[in-house]
């Protein structure tokens, strides 16, 4: 097979690429690999696209290679031209040596013209081993799959459902509506969450098509874009979902106890239960880890809809179009033994505290000290803890830490409670959040700019020793309640 011809042309982007890129150079390693070879000031602009086009119809040209800037730029212009002059679109090589060389390495010339000689270099390698891509038809399954189903998963649902498409939503709990349901109020608005969400969530279920599959997970995925084939596992939940009228009768009689998920832990529920009032679909779940396998709920059950030797099934799935909702959870603060997460029964997190200021929290809304009732006068925040922190924790900000923080304090300071803040930067960047932060200063909550360094527990309540930089000096003083605000982190589950 005889190598096809081959020409490359460089562009110097005015100066962005040429000041720093030693262009002649490039194209001299190149040396009689290709058959045209050409530096342009401008390669964007018609005189240079002309030229290109002039190269491939007299020289016969199988294959381009342009080294400019990021494809996103130009890809399009270059490629109808090109093909205009019969040059199928999978021999157009394009390489981006303005952002990934003259940009990123512009204090460094020799290793700037050295990265951009090896990219080009490979793009005529991979230009010589190209092949025509061809345009196809293909039909395409009307139906999507929506994995969460939390307010992002929902929303997707609905707004799918509203075009009329086939929408799949298969969440992993029994019930949808994912952390917003677990809070009381949201930022900066201080609505009511649970306002905003249970009519979204009742939609989903009244939704003609919408196939809700909840207490479910994803198991494997083949397929391409537009016919994808999708294995569903359903968790044996013990009840049927067609059967359950949802009266509680089983849940009443039931012996078996294992600590709430909805309430994070902080007091227990039912081995068979509902996660809360308003859940969707609104039946009852058997938990089969702590399950006795007593029978009695089977025998309770007016609908007969208890099946306590319930298999699970799998489910197979055809979607043309998968969507990936599956929210967040907290960074496990075991790992941070300074701040007594687990050890001291007057730290929480900021997950937990979002429960004990929900009426229909674990406390009824009382701020008290989970695990002793204790009342709270005294409330220390700490944001970031463990976050922007390249040592221990997690680097990035999470973006919601501060002002979801700044919700919390609002709400204590509304009942009266004493409210310190320990913060590195507060990060307000949303329409209206410099005001909402504002507010929460006006509200009397105290602000102190540095790191906390150690929570030590002192009789019924602990001691909280940080840094204060306005004032230059270390600070002690003693808290009721330590609320931490760690990073947020995508589920294990999501990274499969």
């Amino acid at each position: 097979m005889s190598k096809p011809k081959i020409g490359v042309w460089v562009c110097e982007c005015g100066g962005n690429i040429g000041d720093v890129v030693d262009t002649e150079k490039v194209i001299e390693s190149l040396g009689d690999d290709v058959e045209v070879t050409s530096i342009e000031r401008y390669l964007c602009s018609k005189p240079s696209v002309d030229n290109i086009r002039q190269k491939v119809k007299e020289e016969g040209l199988e294959r381009v290679v342009l080294a400019c800037c990021t494809p996103k730029m130009h890809h399009t212009t270059f490629l109808s031209n090109l093909e205009e002059e019969g040059l199928n679109q999978g021999f157009l090589e394009m390489v981006n040596i303005r952002e990934q060389c003259s940009w990123v390495h512009k204090n460094d010339h020799d290793g700037a013209t050295q990265k951009a000689t090896d990219l080009v270099k490979g793009a005529v390698e991979r230009a010589k081993e190209s092949t025509e891509l061809e345009s196809k038809k293909m039909k395409v399954v009307p139906e999507a799959l929506v994995i969460g189903g939390g307010v992002a998963g929902i929303t997707t649902s609905l707004r799918l459902n509203e075009f009329g498409m086939k929408v799949h939503l298969v969440e992993k709990e029994a019930s949808i509506g994912g952390h917003m349901i677990q809070y009381p109020k949201v930022f900066p608005t201080l609505d009511c969450s649970q306002c905003i969400l249970t009519p979204k969530m009742a939609q989903v279920s009244q939704g003609k098509n919408i196939n809700l599959m909840s207490y479910s997970e994803v198991k494997e995925i083949t397929g391409v874009p537009g016919d994808f084939t999708v294995k569903v596992w359903v968790k044996p939940r013990g009840v049927d979902p067609e059967k359950c009228i949802g009266c509680g009768a089983c849940s009443e009689v039931c012996p078996g106890k294992a600590l709430d998920e909805y309430n994070e832990g902080l007091q227990q529920r039912k081995a068979i239960y509902r996660p809360f009032p308003q859940a969707v679909p609104s039946i009852y779940t058997i938990d089969y880890d702590a399950c006795l396998k007593c029978g009695m709920c089977e025998r309770t059950c007016p609908a007969n809809a208890i099946d306590i030797n319930d298999p699970g099934k799998t489910v197979e799935l055809k979607v043309g179009a998968i969507v990936l909702a599956t929210g967040f959870e907290l960074y496990d603060l075991s790992g941070l033994p300074q701040y007594g997460y687990g050890q001291y029964p007057n730290v929480v997190s900021s997950l937990e505290m979002e429960r004990i200021l929900d009426v229909n929290g674990p406390t009824g809304s009382m701020v008290v000290v989970p695990s002793t009732g204790k009342e709270v006068q005294n409330v220390t925040y700490v944001l970031c803890a463990g976050s922007r922190d390249t040592e221990v924790g997690r680097p990035h900000c999470s973006r919601v830490c501060c002002l979801y923080s700044l919700k919390q304090a609002q709400l204590l300071r509304d009942r009266g409670l004493n409210v310190t803040i320990h913060y590195i930067d507060i990060r307000a960047p949303g329409r209206r959040y410099e005001e909402f932060y504002r507010t929460t200063q006006e509200k009397g909550a105290m602000f102190v700019k540095g790191k906390v360094t150690e929570i030590v527990p002192e009789g019924d309540h602990v001691l909280v020793r940080s840094e204060d930089m306005m004032l230059n000096r270390m600070v002690e003083y003693p808290a009721d309640l330590v609320v931490l605000a760690p990073p947020i982190i995508a589920p294990e589950e999501s990274l499969k």
